[in-house]
């Protein structure tokens, strides 16, 4: 679903990434994991369009990120932190990103993306404030205003940061379930997270960055044999502890 080969991407005297290499499976929950300053959140950008790379290529199901912007509509993006227009409501908002999607992809709108009471029911409960103005609702509610607008995409890959930052025990635990149903039905996910307790009980493959290389990417299961530790947090701790000694 995704392949990324030799990214190289330089800010002034900084190299983010020095050629990472790597695949996310189809179908499958791939979590990507490092310290902070690894490169992760570049990598994200770049597989988002936001950023452009010094060398080396992004592809999505076969199409180039760099050379075919319509490569992105494949993509549903939860950000850490969110930043919408404040003055608009919760409908008004997804309205607003059903009309982008539509647009780029040249086709109308099939059914509105609103919260009213005629309208498709909330996949992350927001219908009793879909009226509300973004600048009055907590961080929280943001966050579940993000991943609303992630899985209404429809779209075949969803890449999550920090999915879970914020939300309160039961939504996300509601969005665990999603991530998990949408695994079993064959989606392609990435997500990136530094509770890794979230992404042992979320993730099939792993990708480790450190330091702008890939360190480790492979099965779940693969990683706590190698290592010979029960948990993701302390098999990604004895990785990182090979890579000082």
């Amino acid at each position: 679903m995704i392949q990324v080969r030799g990214l190289v991407k330089r800010f002034g005297r900084v190299e983010a990434l020095k050629g990472v290499t790597l695949g996310c499976p189809r179908g499958c929950v791939t979590a990507l994991v490092g310290p902070n300053g690894s490169g992760k959140t570049t990598l994200m950008k770049i597989l988002l369009g936001l950023v452009r790379p010094d060398a080396g290529e992004v592809r999505i199901n076969g199409r180039s990120v760099d050379g075919d912007p319509a490569a992105r509509l494949d993509i549903g993006y939860m950000p850490q932190l969110p930043h919408y227009p404040d003055n608009l409501s919760v409908d008004e908002l997804l309205e607003l990103i059903q009309g982008v999607r539509a647009a780029a992809a040249g086709v109308a709108p099939r059914t509105a993306w609103g919260l009213g009471p005629t309208q498709p029911d909330s996949v992350f409960d927001l219908a009793a404030v879909h009226e509300r103005r973004l600048r009055g609702l907590s961080g929280g509610t943001l966050q579940r205003v993000g991943a609303e607008l992630a899985w209404r995409s429809g779209a075949p890959l969803l890449v999550l940061d920090e999915p879970t930052a914020g939300l309160d025990p039961l939504a996300s635990s509601h969005l665990k379930d999603r991530l998990l149903a949408d695994r079993r039905q064959g989606r392609t996910v990435l997500v990136s997270s530094h509770v890794l307790a979230d992404l042992q009980e979320l993730a099939d493959h792993v990708v480790f960055l450190l330091e702008g290389r890939v360190r480790y990417q492979g099965s779940l299961d693969e990683l706590l044999e190698l290592t010979g530790e029960p948990r993701l947090e302390r098999a990604v701790a004895a990785l990182m502890r090979r890579m000082d000694a």
